[in-house]
């Protein structure tokens, strides 16, 4: 008799067999996982910078809503949002240890609590995700050829082009960042609130409500041990006969044989 082998492949086809015969779950899961909105979001990041590169020059400005909203093209070799840091080898290895630490984080978090975090924060961490992943690509692969070099190192950069006022300039992956931050510091605020009212709201309850109102049994130890004892349908006694009095016959019959 031959073993049968679960090939890899057989379970690849069986699992696409199942997709197409009934679709539907699949992409339901799939949309209220959020990993599209990663990757959307990524993409949307990658390419932006890519025409903003392309088709205007480095510190070229063009104003859509005149002194608030422009497209600004500029290299910035610190952090996000513009934030100025002296350029070098050094700094550079630290920005894109800081953006692995935190891509590895968030999807290590995201992955070790699937199924226990909600939609909203779900969709918080994989904007974050995107956003420190498209930001770790920039400050990989771009280097400012054109600058002076610092120590001996010419400075890696990440494309900036988003303006809005006098603000520092930032990308879609800064966005997605700060959006997703706030969507999660929101959210986690709102929940303890939520929960305080919760717990107040039960210590003010009485005990015996509160167990109802959770559907929780009561503990062993709060169980008070009352022996009942067993109710006994009480019989009628039967009632005693009463002897009929003979001795009055007797005296008869004997008066009247003498």
């Amino acid at each position: 008799m031959s073993k049968k082998v679960n090939c890899p492949f057989n379970k690849f086809t069986r699992a696409i067999g199942k997709f197409f015969h009934n679709p539907k779950p699949y992409l339901k899961r799939f949309f209220f996982s959020f990993v599209w909105l990663a990757i959307l979001m990524f993409i949307i990041d990658i390419v932006t910078k890519h025409v903003i590169m392309k088709n205007m020059s480095l510190n070229q400005e063009i104003s859509l809503i005149p002194n608030f909203l422009t497209i600004h093209y500029v290299q910035n070799s610190g952090m996000a949002f513009g934030l100025d840091i002296k350029p070098g080898l050094t700094n550079t290895i630290f920005f894109i240890a800081i953006s692995v630490i935190g891509a590895g984080v968030l999807i290590f978090i995201t992955a070790r609590y699937w199924k226990r975090i909600k939609s909203l924060p779900r969709a918080a961490l994989m904007l974050m995700i995107s956003g420190t992943i498209g930001n770790l690509i920039d400050r990989s692969f771009y280097i400012n050829y054109a600058a002076a070099p610092v120590d001996g190192h010419y400075p890696h950069y990440v494309v900036d082009w988003i303006g809005v006022g006098n603000f520092a300039r930032f990308n879609i992956a800064d966005s997605c960042l700060t959006v997703g931050a706030l969507i999660l510091i929101v959210y986690l605020f709102v929940m303890e609130i939520l929960e305080d009212a919760r717990k107040r709201k039960a210590a003010k309850m009485p005990a015996s409500d509160e167990s109802i109102k959770k559907g929780v049994s009561l503990d062993e130890t709060q169980i008070v041990d009352v022996q009942v004892e067993p109710v006994i349908e009480a019989k009628e006694e039967p009632k005693p006969v009463e002897k009929k009095k003979t001795t009055s016959t007797k005296k008869k019959t004997k008066t009247s044989n003498e």
